[in-house]
């Protein structure tokens, strides 16, 4: 079963989100990611897509641990939406409502390896690098997307 989820990216002005607070969107994903860059710090990025069915999870110690995550964020005509896959054995798929706006083309990348354990070295410093990715579709206005087990994807396209 997919992971089910709504991006809305016809929001021209502010909005009242579920919990009650104004997002204007002039402080998305880009800005931060930007202002990550600047000041040196490592970004944490978590979901702000809404959800429509359960994510996927697993027993991690003694708690669960979700395992797909996403963000998405517009600007400039743009869309960009960036998902994760924790879990180290299981692939996911995802499809996303995008309401508001098409996308006609997209582009993806994907960050994962071969091995979980793969990591880069002075002396094969491109064992695990950004990739073209091909495991994302558009269809009737919702974004498909077949996440591997470790990895973390970029969509991108223009609305």
């Amino acid at each position: 079963m997919a992971l089910e989820a709504v991006i809305n990216v016809d929001l021209d002005g502010p909005r009242i989100s579920r919990h009650g607070v104004e997002e204007n969107n002039h402080f998305g994903t880009h800005e931060f990611m930007a202002l990550c860059e600047l000041l040196g710090a490592e970004p944490y990025i978590s979901g702000n897509v809404d959800v429509r069915t359960a994510p996927p999870s697993r027993p991690v110690g003694g708690a669960t641990l979700t395992t797909v995550s996403m963000s998405a964020s517009r600007k400039d005509g743009r869309l960009l939406v960036l998902l994760s896959n924790l879990d180290a054995f299981a692939a996911a798929e995802v499809r996303i409502d995008v309401r508001g706006g098409t996308l006609p083309s997209v582009e993806a990348q994907i960050l994962t390896s071969g091995a979980l354990q793969d990591h880069n070295t002075p002396q094969s410093p491109a064992v695990v690098a950004p990739r073209p990715y091909d495991g994302v579709s558009m269809t009737a206005g919702a974004l498909g997307v077949q996440l591997p087990p470790h990895s973390f994807v970029t969509v991108s396209g223009a609305l």
